[in-house]
């Protein structure tokens, strides 16, 4: 009975409902919208990121204490001046020391799925009369395959072929793009020290990051050694995990056990993940305030209407309708408005969404390659949103029922109040 009061309420005052129904619909459907939006960017990026981006990396970078030359010089005995006229840097090569016996140890750590040496430097590659500055990767094929698989992201080419050749070379999209490179060319390395080879194309690979496909070069660990004039210097070794998310627990155990800098995938995109967050709470807060902006209307509307019924609140509190009865009745019509709201408001969002999924992005050259809006789904997005806005239409409720709950019949009978 008290339920189908509030219903009766409720449609007797249809306009004052509807505009009630639609501040909560103007809430949850940016709500669906904009999270969705930013959540599939997100998803996106660090899928992206997971797939083609080693999940822990260990560099030359030793953590252990050293002591500089001119610190040994000073006793802690002894009170004396020291002047330093110049300090001439460290010109050893850094490199890992015993890098094969590290991927070995590596790879027996449980919850490692692959580890690789690399080597890593800048170089310029000439094709038909044209250069192109890259960031030339040396690799040991087999095991980066096991830590960044190649298969899925090869456009062009062969990774057999690439294997098997150690003149051969697989390079990025955007740099094939921009040469007119293909699969069997042949084209010229040269580093910053004049080291000049020839190298073949293999295959050409699509990541979907630009900065990646439009420098990026894999040869031959061997190659990339002779072109960058390293010796048989290691500059670094990346590591896979089989659950991603331990990546920071993983990273300070391998940092531990080697005594170099290690740094997990999270580390290394910070600040894109610190933005993220701020991102977040910035829509946080804007969804909160128009959803606020709802609650205010159900209070104001729900204030008038215990005070244009108090007279019928009298009447029903005189036949046996308890105060809990009178609270139920006002809370209900304010979950009830809340409820509609939410439930047209993620309609329109699912709709915007479903909308922006099949729209073309047009927009310039982004951090993300993309044809179409990146967006995220899930039933808990909507399942939040509608609990998120009955809430505020329950809050938003509570001091109106209080009031009603507190109407006496006699007084009202009595015409006191």
């Amino acid at each position: 009975m008290p339920l189908f009061i509030a219903l009766r309420l409720l449609f007797d005052r249809k306009f004052l409902t509807t505009v009630a129904v639609l501040g909560f619909t103007l809430g949850v459907f940016p709500l669906i919208t904009i999270s969705g939006i930013l959540r599939g960017f997100q998803s996106k990026f660090i899928d992206t990121i997971l797939r083609n981006s080693p999940h822990v990396v260990l560099t030359s970078e030793e953590k252990r204490e050293t002591v500089r030359p001119i610190d040994a010089l000073r006793s802690p005995k002894e009170n004396r001046v020291h002047q330093v006229d110049h300090e001439v840097p460290d010109t050893r090569v850094v490199r890992l020391d015993r890098p094969s016996e590290m991927v070995h140890a590596l790879t027996q750590k449980p919850g490692v799925t692959g580890a690789a040496q690399s080597v890593l430097g800048n170089a310029l590659i000439v094709f038909s009369g044209r250069e192109h500055p890259i960031d030339l990767r040396g690799i040991d094929p087999l095991a980066q395959d096991r830590v960044t698989p190649f298969e899925p992201i090869l456009t062009e080419g062969s990774f057999r072929t690439f294997v098997a050749a150690h003149d051969s070379a697989l390079i990025g999209a955007g740099i094939a793009r921009d040469l007119g490179l293909h699969t069997g060319d042949t084209l010229s390395c040269v580093s910053s020290r004049g080291e000049r080879m020839v190298l073949k194309v293999a295959g050409v690979f699509e990541t979907a990051v630009n900065i990646i496909d439009k420098s990026r070069v894999y040869v031959h660990l061997r190659t990339g050694q002779s072109i960058l004039g390293r010796g048989d210097a290691i500059d670094r070794i990346e590591v896979r995990l089989d659950a991603p998310d331990s990546a920071d627990e993983q990273s300070a155990r391998i940092e531990q056990a080697f005594g170099y800098k290690s740094e997990s995938w999270r580390t290394i995109n910070a600040n894109f993940l610190g933005l993220f967050a701020q991102q977040n709470q910035i829509i946080g807060f804007v969804i909160a305030a128009l959803l606020a902006v709802g609650g205010f209307g159900i209070l104001s509307i729900q204030i008038m209407m215990v005070l244009q019924k108090r007279r019928e609140i009298a009447i029903l509190r005189s036949v046996g309708f308890t105060k809990r009865d009178v609270m139920f009745i006002v809370l209900a019509q304010g979950a009830l408005i809340s409820l509609a709201g939410a439930l047209v408001g993620s309609l329109l969002g699912h709709l915007a969404l479903e909308t922006l999924a099949h729209t073309k992005v047009v927009a310039g050259e982004t951090f993300l390659h993309t044809e179409t809006w990146i967006i995220w789904e899930s039933w808990v997005q909507y399942a939040l949103a509608i609990a998120f806005a009955s809430s505020v239409g329950l809050l938003s409720s509570a001091l109106p029922a209080w009031q009603a709950a507190r109407i006496e019949p006699v007084d009202v009978l009595r015409g006191q109040i």
